[in-house]
C-alpha cells in the first residue's frame, strides 16, 4: 500500500462547513488554529490494532508484519503526535 498525492488539484468554493479528516491534521498548531471547531474521535489502541489485523486478512499481509509495523510506527506515532492534541 502506498500513499501519493494526486497530480491534479481543485479549488473549493467558500462554504459554512468543511470536514477535514486525518490523524495528523491537528498536530501542527498553524493548521489547528485555522479551524473554528474540531472533533476528535477516540479509539482504544487495541481497536486500532485489531482493525489493522482485519485489513491484513484482505490484503494477505502477514499478521507478523502488521504487528511489527504497529509496534514500531503506529503506536509510537499515535502516542507522540495524536494523543497530545486530542485533549
Amino acid at each position: 500500500m502506498t500513499q501519493t498525492r494526486l497530480a491534479e488539484t481543485f479549488k473549493l468554493a467558500p462554504c459554512d462547513f468543511v470536514i477535514v479528516e486525518g490523524r495528523m491534521i491537528l498536530y501542527q498548531e498553524q493548521i489547528r488554529n485555522l479551524f473554528h471547531f474540531t472533533v476528535y474521535l477516540d479509539a482504544e489502541l487495541d481497536l486500532l490494532l485489531s482493525r489493522r489485523i482485519y485489513k491484513s486478512l484482505m490484503t494477505k499481509t502477514p499478521i507478523e508484519e502488521i504487528i511489527d509495523r504497529y509496534n514500531r510506527f503506529a503506536k509510537p506515532n499515535h502516542e507522540k503526535y495524536t494523543e497530545p492534541v486530542s485533549k
